[in-house]
C-alpha cells in the first residue's frame, strides 16, 4: 500500500513541475494505475509461457528503465504530455504485472 501510495503521488507531482495542467494531473493520477490493473489480469498467462522467475526480472528491470526516459523529459522546458502518460503507463503495467 505504501508503494502504491507513494509513486501514486509522485507521477502527478512531478507533472506538475513539468507544468501540467489540473486536467493533465487529474489523468495522470489515475488512467496509468487502472491501465495497469487491466493489464495486471493477463499476467498469469504471461508469466506462464515465459516462466515466473524470468517474467518478474523482466518486469523489474523493464520498470526501472521507464525512469531513464522520465528522467529526459524532466530537463525539458514543457514536455509533451502525452509522452508522459505513455512511460508512467508503462511503469504501472510493469509494476501490477509482477506475479
Amino acid at each position: 500500500a505504501y508503494f502504491l501510495l507513494t509513486f501514486a503521488l509522485a507521477f502527478p507531482a512531478f507533472a506538475l513541475l513539468l507544468h501540467a495542467t489540473p486536467t493533465e494531473i487529474g489523468v495522470l493520477a489515475t488512467v496509468p494505475v487502472l491501465i495497469g490493473s487491466a493489464v495486471q489480469m493477463l499476467t498469469p498467462l504471461l508469466a506462464e509461457r515465459v516462466g515466473h522467475r524470468r517474467w518478474v526480472v523482466a518486469s523489474a528491470v523493464l520498470q526501472a528503465l521507464t525512469f531513464l526516459p522520465l528522467a529526459a523529459l524532466a530537463g525539458s522546458e514543457r514536455a509533451p504530455f502525452a509522452a508522459i502518460l505513455a512511460w508512467v503507463c508503462l511503469y504501472w503495467i510493469l509494476a501490477l504485472g509482477v506475479v
